[in-house]
């Protein structure tokens, strides 16, 4: 478990956590209207949100079916180690607290 910063005491900030949200099955940029990452309340009820390989967010995937072998060539900063296991990102959720929650 990572430590957030949703109350201000270091760790993992609501932008990384909250950078791209899914929709319809695709990573979005969740940016408000200045461009930067939209980390208010709204936007934490109203989204789930999703990794993406080198770029931002929480990459989250079902590895129960790999093999040790596979999942030591994982490198969750390239999506195509994830696509060559067929594994992609899981949507999650971010509460209040800054807890996140996926569902498999």
């Amino acid at each position: 478990m990572w430590p957030t910063d949703a109350n201000g005491f270091g760790g993992v900030t609501e932008a990384v956590l909250m950078a791209f949200k899914e929709e319809n099955g695709e990573a979005v940029a969740n940016t408000d209207a200045d461009g930067r990452t939209d980390t208010s309340t709204d936007a934490r009820k109203r989204s789930s949100f999703i990794g993406v390989p080198g770029e931002g967010g929480v990459v989250i995937v079902d590895v129960t079916d790999l093999s040790d072998a596979e999942r030591a060539t994982l490198d969750f900063k390239d999506a195509s180690t994830l696509e060559a296991l067929g594994v992609s990102p899981i949507p999650y959720t971010v509460d209040e607290e800054g807890f996140i929650a996926a569902t498999l």
